[in-house]
């Protein structure tokens, strides 16, 4: 077993249109982790929550598969608490 420290540095305000805007910074024993931007806002009586998640770190070729099923299932386990995705953008990038 290992131990680690997480940090979470948080930011808040708004964006231009007024909507509630949160920044959290991760980093995991000292090392940058990941980046998420998340917007609240409401539409048509329903409450809108986009977020941005950005990797701060590298992964190895065996976490490849393990991405192809998370997103094979997130969809589907988000609907099944009541929530609907609407959009899903994601893109990867290769460090040599």
């Amino acid at each position: 077993m290992r131990s680690v420290e997480v940090t979470v540095e948080t930011q808040t305000g708004h964006t231009p249109a007024g909507d509630p805007r949160i920044e959290l910074e991760l980093t995991v024993s000292g090392q940058p982790w990941s980046t998420y931007v998340a917007t609240i806002e409401t539409r048509d009586g329903r409450t809108v929550v986009e977020y941005e998640y950005t990797a701060d770190r590298r992964f190895g070729l065996r976490r490849i598969p393990q991405r192809i099923v998370a997103n094979r299932y997130r969809d589907e386990a988000l609907n099944a608490q009541g929530y609907i995705v609407v959009d899903r953008d994601e893109q990867y990038g290769v460090a040599i």
